[in-house]
């Protein structure tokens, strides 16, 4: 992540200002500088700590259920169940809260409570990960997934097996029959549900495999 100002203060750092792991960034944002959205979300509340915690704070609720917390504001320029999209100005860096001086802090809280690093949260790579894992909603869909991949790897384990040199000869048809099947059912796919697509390029990839190995 390439943030706007000066890092002060990295993620799990312990120093003079910091007596426990740090649980955010720290940015060296002058006084009253325009603080800018890093991403889109809906703003989950202000909270106003006084001299202590985060002082004045913007949380945005990002559609993953990811909170982004804005700490240490001068002015506050959202209010709750605003809907904010990135580069929206959210509020005016400060010194308000436990602060030993003008700055940003940046935190990500996951939707388990807990703090995430900030740099990894916002990184292009961490980005590619969850969108690619949305795709598959939840551990309950990778269990299956794994189920039918074991199922499949022994059935054709098994073809292997029984019918020996025979089969050997014989696969490059039936995984070309494989592969069209499967190619068609990613094509129905397009309008029916992602998974149906998932499924039928699984088998696609298998078939091939099998093609390419006779």
């Amino acid at each position: 992540m390439r943030w706007p100002w000066k890092v002060t203060a990295d993620y799990g750092a312990i120093d003079t200002a910091h007596k426990t792991p740090h649980i955010g960034v720290d940015l060296a944002a002058p006084e009253d500088s325009p603080v800018h959205a890093f991403s889109g979300g809906v703003v989950d509340h202000i909270s106003h700590e006084g001299p202590k915690g985060f002082g004045n704070a913007v949380w945005i609720r990002e559609p993953d259920g990811y909170r982004i917390v804005y700490g240490h504001l001068d002015k506050v320029k959202a209010y709750a169940g605003e809907r904010i999209h990135k580069d929206d100005v959210i509020g005016l860096s400060g010194n308000t809260g436990e602060s030993t001086g003008p700055h940003l802090h940046v935190g990500v809280m996951a939707p388990d409570g807990k703090w995430v690093n900030p740099d990894d949260y916002f990184s292009p790579w961490h980005n590619w990960l969850h969108l690619s894992s949305n795709r598959i909603k939840n551990e309950e869909s990778d269990i299956v997934i794994g189920r039918i991949e074991h199922i499949i790897e022994s059935v054709l384990s098994g073809l292997m097996q029984d019918f020996g040199e025979w089969a050997l000869h014989h696969i490059a048809p039936v995984a070309l029959l494989i592969c069209a099947v499967s190619f068609l059912g990613i094509i129905v796919g397009m309008v029916k549900p992602r998974r149906w697509a998932f499924y039928s390029g699984l088998i696609a990839t298998i078939g091939y495999r099998m093609g390419w190995s006779s």
